[in-house]
């Protein structure tokens, strides 16, 4: 996330010296990156569940029985935490002025 955080930040310095305010800017971003996370999430969950199908039928020669439990608390901690990684690279992108954001790209 911060990765790619400083590789967006012309992007930031652009939108603050078109006066974007920091709530606006952060906000797109967070839903930029939160939708990425949520199916990033989502595709592990999908793919574990069909490999622990695949292992419990082939390895282990029982039927598989399915939670929905664990699956739905991987995917929705899994996307908080991220978000609050998100949160915090973009809080110090936004930190800096527009200025200093121009020079460094």
């Amino acid at each position: 996330a911060n990765h790619h955080a400083r590789t967006r930040q012309k992007d930031v310095g652009l939108l603050k010296a078109l006066g974007a305010s920091f709530s606006l800017i952060r906000t797109t971003f967070m839903w930029q990156f939160g939708l990425i996370v949520w199916f990033a999430c989502l595709s592990g969950v999908i793919i574990s569940m069909m490999l622990s199908f695949v292992l419990s039928h082939f390895l282990f020669e029982s039927i598989y029985v399915f939670s929905w439990a664990m699956p739905m608390a991987t995917l929705c901690l899994g996307t908080l935490f991220m978000m609050g990684i998100i949160y915090v690279a973009i809080s110090k992108t936004l930190q800096v002025s527009a200025i200093e954001l121009f020079s460094r790209v």
